[in-house]
């Protein structure tokens, strides 16, 4: 009974801290799963201590890259917002340097 209580709550808590990384950068995955395995994107092999990388798509102001471990992976900002690379937040246009 003591390892299912135990094993429950492991996966509270990394359903909790993946919820926290998803809505920190006000975000939402890509709806078509796309995930890119080149790191040509410039993501780094090995994810930084204490923080995520995020990466700007050329040429499309409202997606981004979350890295993890090397692999880009396609997220979306929310409707009327752009990814401002300066501070790594979905913000609004007018706040954005977009090419």
């Amino acid at each position: 009974m003591k390892k299912i209580i135990w094993k429950l709550g492991i996966v509270a808590i990394v359903a909790t801290l993946l919820a926290i990384e998803l809505f920190a950068t006000n975000a939402t995955p890509s709806t078509n799963k796309e995930v890119v395995y080149e790191s040509s994107q410039g993501c780094p092999a090995v994810d930084p201590i204490g923080c995520t990388v995020l990466l700007p798509v050329p040429g499309s102001c409202p997606d981004f890259y979350s890295c993890s471990n090397g692999v880009p992976i396609l997220m979306h900002c929310p409707d009327g917002l752009y990814f401002n690379d300066e501070l790594d937040v979905c913000d609004w246009p007018r706040n954005v340097s977009c090419y």
